[in-house]
């Protein structure tokens, strides 16, 4: 994940971190749900949005 110090171009970044283990994680931009994903066992999880694509350039709140 970037930052506002670190911005990217790519319209399709992963999403990853850590949550409880075994649970269900939602990426939300800009108010949106975009994605889910599952947390492994471990708590650990990467995702893209479910349809392979962000929005258009331009600064995001991503939750």
């Amino acid at each position: 994940m970037t930052t506002a110090k670190h911005p990217t171009n790519d319209n399709t970044p992963d999403v990853s971190g850590t949550a409880e283990a075994n649970s269900t994680v939602t990426i939300i931009v800009d108010g949106t749900s975009v994605g889910t994903t599952t947390a492994d066992a471990s708590g650990n999880y990467t995702s893209l949005t479910s349809t392979g694509r962000w929005y258009p350039r331009g600064n995001r709140n991503i939750n």
